[in-house]
């Protein structure tokens, strides 16, 4: 019998117990893979328009290039176990959402055009690693409410007398 395989031809890791007990209704809704393509879609873009527009920036290379560096250490970290990583994921998408549609609202009549669009489709992108890290975060609070809900509500039938243990 063959074992089955991905699209990319690798085979899959078998999901264990261990794993569902982690945070089991959060995996169904985890996008921090698109996020992290996302992250690293952007830096490229960030790296390949610099040396283009290093004159224009409001800020040094330097700046820019940690700029990048923090991008890709973040998209490097996302993962679904940690949820301390897709709060910065939410938090960096933001602010960069953030700080690109500005530059591009700001610069749109005194900017180059290539600028303007390359601030644009930045902000687009942040916009969207936005969206799909706060879906994240959402469904690991949803699943912890779940959870302690479901607790809960066998701890009352447990004292009330109407839930029966083997």
């Amino acid at each position: 019998m063959q074992a089955a395989s991905c699209v990319d031809g690798s085979v899959p890791l078998p999901y264990t117990r261990s794993m569902a007990s982690v945070r089991p209704s959060a995996f169904s809704h985890y996008y921090g893979d698109a996020v992290r393509k996302l992250f690293l879609a952007a830096g490229v873009i960030m790296l390949v328009a610099l040396p283009f527009f290093n004159q224009l920036l409001p800020v040094s290379v330097t700046t820019a290039l940690l700029a990048v560096l923090v991008i890709s250490v973040v998209a490097g970290l996302t993962n679904p176990m940690q949820r301390w990583v897709m709060v910065l994921d939410v938090l960096l998408s933001l602010a960069a959402a953030l700080v690109f549609e500005y530059h591009g609202i700001v610069g749109y009549t005194t900017s180059p055009l290539f600028l303007f669009l390359t601030n644009q489709a930045l902000a687009i992108i942040f916009f969207f690693a936005l969206y799909l890290s706060v879906k994240t975060l959402r469904s690991t609070i949803v699943a912890d409410y779940t959870v302690r809900e479901r607790k809960r509500a066998i701890r009352e039938e447990q004292e009330s007398g109407r839930y029966k243990t083997r």
